[in-house]
């Protein structure tokens, strides 16, 4: 915060003496580092903290997070041609969990399917449920950009990033975030891929 406020300083300075053009894109190059910066301490912040307040299990209508989730995400995909594919309403199970890391679990989950189907020009993103016994397995598929499966582990990794930023935003911390919070449930978590699909 200290290095963006002391840098929109020396703009104002920088603009007054009527500066080059070089010495503003500095400042603009500097001001983008410091906010991405930010934007990764917040994010680590936010990684340490799951499951700091213990987890609170109570019965947890996921049908119900899933929709809440998708209305929040819906203005990001106004314009593109997107289909969700969900189980109809109440054919999601009540599991056992703890309401805001389920909810913060489909919201990495889903804003990733989002985000990396940008690109198709007929996008689709499928949930499945499907109970064993006393498991409850979700699975989510996309058509998005797709990964070489042989990196699927370092996903998880904290600001593990196999597309670049200029081709998707983000930091990286989406899958580590999902993962954590899917450890810390007792849960189990896995990827699969192929680049392009």
């Amino acid at each position: 915060r200290h290095i963006t406020a002391y840098g929109q300083l020396v703009r104002e300075l920088v603009t007054e003496s009527n500066a080059d053009a070089a010495a503003l894109q500095y400042l603009d190059t500097m001001d983008r580092s410091a906010k991405q910066l930010g934007r990764m301490i917040d994010g680590l912040i936010r990684l340490g903290r799951i499951g700091l307040d213990g987890v609170q299990l109570q019965p947890v209508d996921v049908g119900a997070v899933v929709a809440d989730v998708v209305a929040a995400l819906t203005p990001r995909v106004a314009g593109r041609e997107l289909q969700w594919v969900l189980p109809p309403p109440g054919a999601m199970p009540l599991v056992q969990g703890d309401l805001a890391l389920l909810r913060e679990l489909f919201q990495q989950l889903l804003d990733n399917a989002v985000k990396f189907t940008a690109r198709q020009p007929q996008a689709y993103i499928e949930l499945q449920v499907h109970c064993e016994d006393d498991a409850v397995h979700f699975s989510l598929r996309d058509n998005g950009a797709g990964f070489n499966p042989t990196h699927a582990a370092q996903l998880f990794g904290v600001f593990q990033r196999l597309h670049s930023a200029s081709e998707f935003e983000g930091l990286g911390l989406g899958l580590a975030v999902a993962h954590r919070i899917v450890r810390h449930l007792g849960g189990q978590i896995a990827l699969q891929g192929v680049p392009g699909g």
